[in-house]
């Protein structure tokens, strides 16, 4: 994949995925994000304790999900997308 820098205002539902890595782990930042534009996947590169990197690849099919949903917070749909989420920045900050 080869991605291409792209600004936080560019990136859908930034903000959420923002504040679940920081409900996930209160040390972890994001210090870039790219978008690859063949495979449709923004990867958000984060950093942690002991200049420690990962990088969290999203596709925009989830992130546009994110954004667009309009479901209530306790709903089914919203804990599944946020469950997803929850999973890959795991996956990220574990690894």
């Amino acid at each position: 994949m080869a991605f291409k820098g792209i600004t936080r205002d560019k990136i859908p539902a930034f903000e959420i995925v923002e504040s679940r890595i920081k409900a996930i782990s209160s040390n972890v930042t994001i210090a870039d994000t790219g978008y690859d534009f063949d495979s449709a996947v923004y990867r958000f590169v984060l950093n942690g304790d002991q200049n420690r990197s990962a990088d969290l690849d999203l596709s925009r099919d989830l992130l546009d999900d994110l954004r667009d949903n309009s479901t209530g917070p306790n709903s089914r749909y919203t804990f599944e997308l946020t469950s997803k989420l929850n999973e890959k920045i795991r996956e990220a900050v574990e690894s």
